[in-house]
């Protein structure tokens, strides 16, 4: 008996090298027929991974606004929470903690002084009972006259 690299015993026997032996692909065996369902099922895995991935984004997202409102409404002073608090459509503003709807809030707030400083705006009707021309009056000067008075009322935001 010879020994070469082809033979050789181990003391259980003699076992030979064949190099006709072909190692069986389990991929191809495996695979045949399953590529589809593999794919769907990868695609559905990163679908899965993409929503988890969502959801908690949205959960941070839902935190910060409302950390957000509190931060702003922390910022109110007391007389402006109270008007805001007055205000038609707080207790839903204040009840879903939205930050948005609170600064729009606020700003109609600070700019509804407006309404406030001329509470009497003055009609065309009310001061063009005032303005009326002389026969001693220039012309110009009454044209003048008129649009200052024209001006005061489209500024009070009256009605010409």
């Amino acid at each position: 008996m010879v020994i070469n690299s082809a033979s050789y015993t181990a003391g259980y026997g003699k076992r030979n090298n064949n190099s006709n032996f072909k190692k069986p692909d389990i991929r191809e065996t495996w695979f045949e027929g399953r590529e589809e369902k593999l794919k769907s099922y990868v695609m559905r895995l990163k679908l899965e991974n993409r929503i988890d991935g969502i959801a908690k984004r949205e959960v941070i997202l839902e935190s910060s606004l409302k950390a957000l409102y509190s931060l702003i409404w922390g910022q109110c002073s007391d007389a402006t929470r109270t008007r805001v608090e007055s205000s038609t459509g707080f207790k839903k503003i204040a009840h879903a903690s939205n930050s948005l709807k609170l600064l729009g809030a606020l700003h109609q707030e600070a700019f509804s002084f407006q309404s406030q400083k001329y509470k009497n705006r003055p009609s065309m009707k009310q001061s063009g009972s005032s303005i009326t021309y002389s026969k001693t009056e220039l012309l110009l000067a009454f044209l003048d006259r008129f649009t200052k008075t024209v001006d005061v009322v489209k500024n009070c935001r009256g009605d010409i």
